[in-house]
């Protein structure tokens, strides 16, 4: 019954930017359809509309029948590649299969004005799902509000999350992604925190979160 009524409100919102009597073209290769007519001067006009959407994508007059069927045709060709590449992108994450371990380390780098970080560790593991928890982190100031930080295994701050792994990595919420972290050892440390810049602070600082690191 929704999905009745949602197509009868597109209709109906359609209905608002078509006039009656026109001439429905739809793509046989995607969901676009474009609605011909001519208007009030006699001129060529086209509706062109995606999906379900109630408000087109193209709304214009043309100067001859041809043009618009060029035009038309463009927004035809434009549709089908959207949806060749959402096809394609559904397809990659059906096949994907993630090589994720229990223990190891995803990072996060966001911020407008300034650049936060927080790293989380998998410590679960079932088919797609990660079951992570976020880590205290240990950084090395380098300048005012700048610095480089490295996590701390194990030393975990906050309750277990669970989400899918990703091709590219895990979505945390709707501002933060965490993309798959290996620090680089030197002599047994961490190399954020084993080389400061010179003249940087050498001050070591614990935090819980929203470490300042403009490397990332």
């Amino acid at each position: 019954m929704r999905k009745n009524a949602s197509t009868q409100d597109v209709a109906t919102t359609r209905a608002a930017w078509v006039p009656p009597g026109a001439t429905i073209v739809r793509d046989k290769m995607s969901d676009a359809v474009a609605y011909l007519y001519t208007d009030a001067k006699g001129r060529p006009c086209a509706r062109v509309f995606y999906g379900r959407q109630g408000k087109p994508v193209a709304a214009f007059w043309y100067r001859s029948d041809s043009q618009r069927e060029k035009d038309v045709t463009r927004y035809f060709a434009t549709r089908r590649d959207r949806q060749a590449q959402l096809d394609a992108r559904a397809k990659d994450r059906a096949d994907f299969v993630h090589a994720v371990k229990v223990g190891d380390m995803f990072k996060t780098c966001w911020g407008y004005d300034q650049t936060n970080v927080e790293f989380f560790e998998a410590v679960a593991i079932s088919g797609t799902m990660l079951t992570l928890r976020e880590v205290r982190q240990e950084s090395v100031s380098t300048d005012s509000m700048h610095g480089r930080c490295v996590p701390l295994p194990g030393d975990y701050i906050g309750a277990p999350i669970r989400r899918r792994a990703g091709p590219h990595g895990v979505r945390i919420d709707d501002v933060r992604f965490a993309s798959h972290y290996v620090p680089m050892i030197i002599g047994g440390v961490p190399s954020a925190l084993a080389c400061p810049p010179p003249g940087g602070d050498r001050r070591l600082e614990r935090q819980a979160s929203g470490a300042e690191d403009r490397a990332c």
